[in-house]
């Protein structure tokens, strides 16, 4: 979806008595956020990690070696032009890591 707010009606059918249907409301906001990763030559091999968000929002980025288990490096608020910058000197020591970045509630 693109970057927005959403709602409509979701109907759930209870098979276990009959064929029962329960409507209910829902609305989701769906942010856009971008990542961008380049090599760094202040600390060699290291990534500097770009996230373009909105102003003033808070950000997470998360990092992963395996995609399943993903653990916080750093919580930041976006500046007046939406982005922010984090240099990840752990990158050097692994062999491959993901990333990825989430609005912060």
């Amino acid at each position: 979806l693109a970057a927005g707010m959403y709602s409509d009606l979701v109907s759930f059918v209870n098979a276990t008595t009959g064929g029962e249907v329960e409507t209910r409301p829902i609305a989701i906001t769906v942010d856009s956020i971008l990542i961008f990763l380049q090599a760094t030559p202040l600390v060699s091999g290291s990534l500097q990690i770009m996230v373009q968000g909105q102003p003033s929002q808070l950000y997470a980025i998360e990092a992963s070696t395996n995609l399943t288990q993903w653990s916080p490096i750093l919580t930041n608020a976006a500046a007046a032009d939406g982005r922010f910058i984090h240099v990840d000197p752990d990158s050097a020591a692994l062999p491959q890591r993901f990333y990825r970045g989430r609005r912060h509630y």
